[in-house]
């Protein structure tokens, strides 16, 4: 019995050992997934609820520049940071008024 449980725990840190050891390999694309869904979220509201006065490819080439920039490097990962708290703050009530929608766009440019 003693044998089997030792066996057993042995393979799981094994596994844990490997799934370490892939996520680390794959950091960047992890991250870069992460930047990729956090921004498109953002998007997404922002289109949502998009008032008429703005037009719709103005916000996606903002959001594609912000997530190029970011992922370049060309922009500090805390503006990621900082976009997505004033989006959590401001999708609160699940609905951007216009006023949300452009402090989330001042923060894209």
């Amino acid at each position: 019995m003693k044998k089997g449980l030792g066996i057993a725990v042995l393979v799981l840190v094994v596994v844990v050992i490997i799934v370490v050891v892939i996520l680390i390999a794959n950091k960047d694309k992890l991250i870069n997934l992460a930047v990729d869904k956090g921004v498109e979220t953002v998007e997404t509201a922002i289109l949502k609820d998009l008032p008429d006065s703005i037009p719709a490819d103005s916000v996606k080439t903002l959001c594609a520049d912000f997530k190029a920039d970011l992922q370049s490097g060309d922009i500090d990962p805390s503006r990621l940071r900082d976009l997505m708290d004033l989006f959590k703050e401001s999708f609160n009530d699940q609905k951007l008024d216009e006023e949300e929608i452009s402090r989330l766009l001042e923060e894209l440019k």
